[in-house]
């Protein structure tokens, strides 16, 4: 009966690991947007410029009207962009949270600058 036991306990240890590697380790693909959109019924116009960091990636130079794709690791992510307004330089820092079953995210730098609700969507690839 001792050793059923301690076999149980073996078992929920490792299911209980599987989990929680696989929630920590699951990959997602983010596309850094720096377009003109319209959310809220505001309309947030492109910067120029943009200097963007994930978590602790190198920082990438996003031009008006690019995209760029940023592969990230887990769940919990910080975003930082920094740009010039009128000559002075501004940063912005938001941390977010993305959800396991969505594998691709898009987010609207201009939106997030703006500090708009929903700069951060799933983003769905049609076949």
């Amino acid at each position: 009966m001792k050793r059923i036991i301690i076999r149980s306990a073996a078992l929920l240890l490792l299911l209980l690991l599987a989990l929680f590697f696989f929630y920590t380790g699951k990959g997602h693909t983010i596309l850094l947007d720096n377009k003109t959109v319209t959310l809220g019924g505001t309309e947030y116009a492109a910067v120029n410029m943009l200097e963007v960091r994930v978590d602790r990636g190198e920082e990438r130079e996003v031009l008006k009207r690019d995209r760029i794709k940023e592969d990230v690791v887990g769940q919990g992510h910080k975003i930082t962009v920094t740009y010039l307004d009128k000559g002075v330089e501004k940063v912005v820092e938001e941390k977010f949270r993305i959800k396991t079953g969505q594998a691709m995210y898009l987010i609207s730098l201009p939106g997030l600058i703006g500090g708009a609700e929903g700069w951060i969507e799933p983003f769905d690839v049609e076949p």
